[in-house]
Formats: C-alpha cells, structure tokens, sequence
C-alpha cells in the first residue's frame, strides 16, 4: 500500500515538473470593444461636426474634381455627409475647343470599420455642361445641358489627430438611376461633320451623366469638433 502511495506521489510530481505554462492569459469578457489610445478611433470619440475640403480626385467623367464637405457625426463610427464637387476639364487641339463642366451635390452616409477604414453610400445630383466648337475651314459644333441622380459608393480610409483630419476615397463609382439632356444642338455646314458632332455629343452624354463613372483616389482634409 505504501509503494502504490509513493508511485502516485512520484507521478503526480513528475507531470507537474514537466507541464508546460499555457502561452495565453484569459481576460473576463466585457462586451466592449477595446480602443487604443491615441487611435484615430479614439480622436474621433466626443467630435460631432467635421468639415472640409475635398483637394483633389480623379473622375472619369471630369477627369479633376474638388469641392466641399460638411459632416454631422452620429457617434463615433457612423456620421452623415453632405458633399459638394465642382469638376472642369477644357481641352483645346488644332483648332478645336471642348469644354466640359459637372457640379454635384450629394447626401451621404459613412461607417467606419475598425480603426480608419470605412464604406461611404448615398445619393448624388449631378448637373453637367458641355460645349465643342470646331474653327476650321469648314466650323462646326455640339453643346449640351444635362443632368442625373445617381447611387453613390465609395471606401476609404480617413486618420483622425486631435481635431485634425485626412482622407482619402480610394475608389467609387457613382451609378445614374435618370438622367435628362436639354438644350442640345449642333451646328454644321454640312452633313457629315454634324453626324460627327453628333456622336460625339452622345458619347459625352453617356460618359458625364448617363452611364457610370468612377473616382479614385480623392483627398480631402478637415477639422472635426
């Protein structure tokens, strides 16, 4: 009895010198979600109103945009964003003149995922301008007025210090669900330079506001509080 009592102390003092410590610590579960501090996540706690400059994008319909934004923050994920863009791009080659113009203003809404990154989705109200003017031997020319409601997406990431902010739209698209075109016409001497003018008005119609259009890239910075 006594030698089953000494082999049952040996092995239970064998096992405990030979175990190993776990490589983990388990913490009581809270809920919450943990954030760093200093954190964009962090900064963006206790700030309702952001605003800003959108500097610089890219945009197939325009090429170049820039504009303004204004955000009211519903906590510190979520916020809504009312944005404004201005876009121009005027291109002159061997005596012809395109000119083409696309402000845009949009209602939308952002949530952030994590620490910076972030979805953005709304709708936005396109209004475009487009004129050609032809100045050779034979002159001849297209313009247009349209416009367009369209289903906007966009992710991003956007760094928050203090009170400082700075973003960028990565990639987007904006998507026409109507578009209308007015005052369109062209002028010409002769048949085929208007059917020219023609196709190329279509085309442009299709690029500004009847087909979708993408950005990348888009800067912006601003001041949250």
């Amino acid at each position: 009895m006594k030698a089953l009592i000494a082999a049952l102390v040996l092995s239970a003092s064998f096992n405990t010198a030979f175990a190993q410590e776990p490589d983990y610590v388990v913490k009581p579960d809270s809920g919450k979600q943990e954030i760093r501090e200093n954190s964009s996540a962090f900064h963006r706690i206790g700030k309702n109103v952001e605003l800003g400059v959108n500097v610089l994008g890219f945009d197939t319909a325009t090429l170049l945009t820039t504009g303004l934004y204004a955000a009211y923050r519903l906590n510190r994920n979520s916020s809504l964003l009312l944005d404004f863009s201005s876009g121009n791009f005027d291109t002159s080659f061997w005596n012809s003149n395109t000119t083409r113009k696309i402000n845009s203003l949009g209602i939308h809404f952002k949530q952030f995922f994590g620490n910076t990154f972030y979805l953005r989705s709304g709708l936005e109200h396109r209004t475009a301008k487009y004129t050609y003017d032809y100045t050779g031997t034979t002159p001849y020319g297209a313009r247009f007025d349209a416009q367009s409601t369209a289903l906007n997406f966009q992710i991003g990431n956007q760094w928050q210090w203090q009170n400082f902010t700075l973003g960028c739209d990565w990639f987007g698209f904006s998507a026409p669900l109507t578009s209308s075109v007015s005052n369109e016409s062209i002028t010409s001497s002769n048949a085929s330079d208007a059917e020219y003018a023609r196709k190329d008005s279509q085309g442009e119609q299709d690029r500004m506001v009847k087909k979708t259009s993408y950005t990348f890239t888009r800067l912006y910075l601003g001041w949250a509080f």
